[in-house]
């Protein structure tokens, strides 16, 4: 169904979640002034739970107006963290992890030789830890399209690395340390020219080469994800819903795309901003009449709890 707000009782309402870029960011990954102000508005006035619900790491989210205390989802459903207190010191923890999900050792072995074997670009994610290995150079700067850096190899959002990997020698180095436990790797994308992503997945499933215990996702147009298994949105929030003591029913959720599926799906009240998917929007329980560039999700909550009129009286 098409509204600008969905015909609810928004006292049914327990919790919001929405995902990020393309839905509570504008085009330029920021939120506009007028969701900053009915975002803030909306956390005052209600004291509802906001959760941010995005397949990026933590760092992406460190400078949006929620609240320490709040709970989110991140890296596609791999991490549910609380944020704490901001620091003007770097060093000093604004999030803590309350449950993380992971690939198994030899599962990201596997998906690191395949990419190289088939010549694909790979992007692994190990919580705010982003490492990016090309044979396709161009095809990296896709991330750009999420807010991504253009680094080779970053950590909170700064380049960490300025010389770019030499290659195979870099990449056994990298299993070894995963193997050791050095490193935990959350997700995969893989990223690779629109017209071959469907390939790819086709790839994987019909020859059942993809190892158990993981998924793969085609999340946009030009990635592929590869997440542990049973690992998605909803799942995590689910978690997150009885941590707040309600459930699924209860929550008001937000998306664009295919990540998105099974969060909107299956909420009570799902919603489909104007600029998602055809997927999406097939299975929300409404679709918004403004994309993420007009406010979308602000306005449905304004819409709701008339959020500027109660500062107008």
């Amino acid at each position: 169904m098409s509204a600008s707000c969905p015909p609810v009782d928004p006292s049914d309402i327990h919790l919001v979640a929405s995902d990020m870029d393309g839905t509570l960011l504008n085009s330029h990954h920021t939120l506009s002034p007028r969701t900053t102000h009915l975002l803030s508005l909306f956390l005052t006035q209600t004291q509802l739970p906001f959760v941010i619900a995005t397949g990026r790491a933590p760092w992406a989210a460190k400078n949006l107006p929620i609240p320490s205390g709040s709970l989110a989802i991140h890296t596609g459903g791999c991490l549910l963290v609380k944020y704490l207190p901001r620091s003007e010191d770097e060093t000093v923890p604004w999030y803590e992890i309350l449950y993380e999900a992971t690939l198994e050792a030899e599962v990201v072995c596997w998906y690191i030789d395949h990419a190289c074997r088939t010549n694909r670009s790979l992007v692994i994610y190990s919580r705010d830890l982003i490492w990016a290995a090309s044979t396709h150079m161009p095809m990296i700067h896709a991330l750009e399209a999420y807010g991504e850096p253009k680094t080779s190899f970053w950590q909170n959002g700064q380049d960490v690395r300025k010389e770019a990997w030499k290659g195979a020698e870099d990449l056994e180095a990298l299993k070894a340390a995963v193997r050791a436990g050095k490193l935990k790797v959350n997700k995969f994308i893989y990223l690779v020219p629109p017209p071959t992503r469907d390939a790819l997945e086709q790839e994987l499933l019909q020859h059942e080469a993809m190892p158990a215990g993981s998924r793969a996702i085609a999340s946009q147009p030009e990635n592929l994800e590869i997440l542990p298994l049973g690992t998605d949105k909803l799942s995590t929030l689910r978690k997150v819903c009885s941590m707040y003591g309600t459930d699924i029913s209860h929550a008001l959720t937000f998306g664009d795309a295919n990540n998105d599926l099974e969060m909107v799906g299956e909420a009570g009240y799902g919603v489909a901003v104007a600029n998602a998917n055809e997927g999406l929007k097939a299975v929300a329980k409404w679709v918004s009449g403004r994309g993420n560039d007009e406010d979308a999700v602000a306005e449905v909550l304004n819409g709701l709890w008339k959020l500027d009129e109660k500062l107008a009286n």
